[in-house]
């Protein structure tokens, strides 16, 4: 790996809601947030990385090495065989001699747990460091494997507030039969509860280990340790390493441990260190009299507990983790891919808030977006591999902003909104029912209500993509309970959005910058705007389809004739003939804005990303295509041409008639909105190729692929520009239902098998499928379809009620039986079949095309 912000960031080790630490290609740890700082990730000052923290070896003969390319001691930059795929991380450092070095660094998560125990396994404040030693000598050979990690406890902070507080703190040796474990600490409270805790660190039942410890309280310790282990590979005696730090003196405290064996030849050392931390008390940011416990606390009641669940279950959950990724690597999906799906989950780790009373939510971009918490626009994009494999967590954060939506007693409930017709700011609104962008800001207490120049309690697209996601979770999780909680909230948000149509159209008028989620000043949207349009349609779309579930017609019928209204407006104010697509906005009432704060152009005729965003949702949910098929082909060509095309980097948001300016990148968009569209809409090798594209962007041009930013800039859109630890990578995860065309509406036992194979792969082989209820394994050629059930997940059985596939002639087969349809149904080109049967664990079902 290589590229311009290599080791700008590393694979972060740690649990969902837990902190992390993250490794490093180059061998280092950094951007650590275990003390409840993920706004203030801690490096040395000066060096970018967590000096004093690292692996090292010994050797007889060949002395001590620190495991890393930045330590002094270290190995030669450039020298280590890297290998990232969260959560591993692996790497191969140079011989030692004739020693083989290896390091393992890990921490679980299980993609397929059915929540009963609060998806504890993903959570865990704890990381394993596995390195290996191979002795390819003649010679029986004396080695010594070691871990150091220097006492940062204080340090931290807030969102743009940085604290240090290292008063006081210590390490100690702790008893342990059969190992070693080492304590840091600290004695009496620190500034701020949220630094509150204590880091072990430890080797587990190895009695047949030489293991001896170190610790010091000033940096001559640690560099009279070091020394000890060049010389002996043991830490034994090492009387002025030991001496106990002084009180509220402990700046450089730290500790080590070692194990030594003599190794024979052909035979490995293997020596696991366990790290684990217990910081339980994240205080709420502008709300200090709320006290969140973090979720690790429910099963752990110190670092101890957890460091000791981890080495115990070591075998097991690595077993289960590697489940998913197996399932990525026995796919026929290219290389790029299967590493880019196992990458993109970085945020579970690096942007996650989880409490120990259920509450999730995401932090958009950390250190960035100073604290700002969900954020339903990015969570539109991202949310595939939290309905998909975490629905629990997923429905939290639904909940947060579901119960956090304007009512109808809200002191705020009336506002000022820009008068579109007019031209100013100053048009009183009802906002009942409107969405919040976001539920806090380092806190889960309620999103900001916005302001003037950044009103985003007003942007139409979030009622959009929050009824959207409300569906996804609903029909794929078939959880009736969550339905009857929400849906009075979903039909008040399309409400909200209706009022926001100033002109009769249907569509919500803009009102230029700070008026959705393009809301920078690069991005004036005016008037009627092609991608809040498709939202609204496919959210109108997945409201008339809960209103039936619930068997509300008047509602249905209501929402059918906006419907109707908002896809007129659609194709006859926005579609361009002469482009071939839709343009990005046009507004009828320019004319009165020319004297005001915001004059504009009557129309955009940039080519814009996003302009089919709600295609991709009706692709996604088997909906029936809610434009005109042969424009949106059109739109989808021109996007491929223009906006994919023009750059090396990621692909443009928008891009001049004339091709003259191309604008910067937000890639996640493009993933989804473009990227997944044109899959479904029958151009997957276009899909496939803007995907690559993005992903040779992150990977390879810039290097750094766990710390991705929403910002791509630079001539060729290939340097990161603004965000960090963006919230939106899992986005990738929703290319395995647009390859599969698969989706499975657990409610009404309804499953679509449309597939779309890129040329490039001829078929589909062991496509992994990920649902919140079970997984499944797809196979798919042009003349034959094959489903296996491969486990349920909490789910006694699978109804199938009604089979989606594309129009022919087709034979089904359940387990080699023939399944036959008791009805029939064509619609465009696709075959609706009607069945009365079920899918277990192991079933196969198969299509046959004639």
């Amino acid at each position: 790996m290589a590229g311009r912000m290599i080791n700008n960031a590393g694979v972060p080790l740690g649990g969902i809601g837990a902190g992390k630490v993250e490794f490093c290609p180059n061998g280092t740890l950094k951007n650590l947030t275990f003390f409840n700082n993920i706004d203030q990730p801690i490096n040395e000052e000066g060096a970018g990385y967590l000096t004093g923290c690292h692996a090292a070896s010994f050797v007889q003969g060949h002395g001590a090495t620190v495991l890393n390319e930045r330590d002094q001691g270290g190995v030669a930059p450039g020298s280590i065989e890297f290998t990232g795929e969260v959560p591993f991380a692996r790497a191969k450092f140079p011989n030692q001699g004739p020693v083989a070095l290896s390091l393992e660094a890990f921490s679980p998560l299980v993609l397929d747990d059915d929540g009963r125990d609060a998806y504890r396994d993903s959570s865990l404040p704890a990381a394993s460091f596995t390195l290996r030693a191979r002795n390819s000598g003649s010679q029986a050979l004396p080695i010594a494997l070691a871990f150091f990690w220097a006492n940062r406890i204080g340090n931290g902070g807030y969102p743009g507030v940085k604290l240090q507080d290292p008063r006081s703190n210590f390490c100690e040796v702790l008893a342990l039969e059969g190992g070693a474990r080492l304590r840091f600490g600290h004695r009496g409270n620190k500034i701020d509860r949220r630094l509150n805790g204590e880091i072990l660190l430890g080797v587990y039942g190895r009695a047949d280990l030489e293991i001896t410890q170190a610790t010091w309280s000033a940096a001559p310790g640690r560099k009279a340790a070091w020394e000890k282990l060049a010389q002996t590979g043991s830490f034994n005696p090492l009387e002025a390493a030991q001496e106990q730090p002084a009180p509220w003196s402990g700046a450089e405290a730290g500790g080590a441990l070692c194990a030594k064996k003599s190794v024979a030849p052909g035979e490995t050392l293997e020596v696991t260190f366990i790290l684990s931390w217990h910081f339980p008390d994240r205080v709420a940011c502008e709300h200090p009299d709320i006290i969140y416990r973090n979720a690790y606390a429910r099963w752990f009641t110190d670092a101890s507990e957890a460091g000791r669940y981890l080495h115990d279950h070591l075998g097991r959950l690595c077993e289960r983790t590697l489940r998913w990724h197996h399932r990525l690597d026995n796919s026929n999906l290219p290389a790029w891919l299967q590493r880019k799906l196992k990458n993109d989950v970085f945020p579970l780790y690096s942007s996650s808030f989880y409490t120990a009373d259920g509450r999730f939510s995401t932090n958009e971009s950390p250190t960035d977006m100073q604290g700002c918490m969900g954020t339903i626009d990015q969570r539109a994009a991202s949310s595939a591999i939290y309905h998909m494999c975490f629905p629990d967590l997923s429905r939290s954060e639904l909940m947060l902003f579901s119960h956090q939506q304007v009512h109808a007693e809200h002191t705020e409930r009336y506002g000022e909104h820009w008068d579109t017709l007019a031209g100013r700011f100053g048009k009183r609104i009802d906002r009942l029912g409107a969405i919040r962008h976001d539920v806090g800001w380092d806190h889960l207490e309620g999103g900001r209500l916005g302001q003037k120049y950044w009103a985003n309690l007003h942007w139409p697209d979030l009622s959009s993509v929050y009824v959207l996601q409300v569906y996804s979770q609903y029909i794929w999780t078939g959880d009736p309970s969550f339905l009857d909680a929400i849906y009075p909230r979903v039909m008040s948000a399309l409400d909200f959005q209706a009022r926001l149509d100033q002109d009769g159209d249907g569509i919500a008028d803009l009102w230029g910058p700070g008026c959705s989620t393009y809301d920078n000043n690069n991005f004036p949207y005016y008037g009627a705007c092609s991608f809040i349009a498709t939202l609204y349609l496919a959210a109108l779309r997945a409201g008339m389809d809960l209103a039936q579930l619930r068997g509300d017609t008047a509602t249905g019928q209501r929402l059918q004739a906006i419907f109707e209204k908002v896809l007129a407006s659609t194709e006859e104010k926005l579609f361009s003939q002469e482009l071939g697509y839709y343009k990005n906005w046009v507004d009828v009432n320019s004319a009165g804005w020319k004297d005001g704060e915001r004059p504009h152009d009557p129309e955009s005729t940039n080519c814009m990303v996003s302009q089919l965003a709600g295609e991709w949702f009706a692709g996604l949910y088997g909906f029936e295509g809610l434009l005109d098929p042969e424009r949106v082909r059109s739109a989808l060509g021109a996007i491929f041409r223009k906006n994919v095309r023009l750059v090396e980097g990621c692909p443009a948001n928008e891009v001049s008639a004339d091709d003259k300016w191309v604008s910067a990148s937000w890639p996640y968009y493009v993933e989804t909105y473009f990227a997944m569209n044109a899959i479904y809409h029958g151009m997957p090798d276009e899909g496939l190729r803007t995907l690559e594209q993005i992903a040779h962007t992150f990977e390879v041009v810039d290097g750094s692929p766990w710390d991705a930013p929403l910002d791509w800039v630079g001539p060729q859109n290939t340097e990161r520009g603004w965000g960090r630890w963006y919230m939106t990578n899992p986005c990738s995860w929703y290319v395995l239902l647009a390859l599969g065309g698969f989706n499975y509406d657990i409610t009404r036992g309804r499953l679509m098998l449309t597939p779309n194979i890129p040329t490039a792969l001829g078929r589909l082989e062991k496509l992994p499928i990920f649902m919140p209820r079970f997984w499944a394994t797809l196979d798919a050629s042009p003349g034959a379809i094959r489903l296996k059930v491969d486990q349920l997940i909490g789910a006694g059985v699978l109804p199938l009620k009604e089979l989606t596939v594309r129009d022919g002639r087709v034979q089904l087969r359940l387990n080699g039986q023939p399944l036959h349809p008791h009805a029939e149904r064509r619609q465009k080109d696709r075959l609706y079949l009607g069945l009365d049967a079920r899918l277990l664990a192991g079933d196969e079902l198969s299509v046959q095309f004639d």
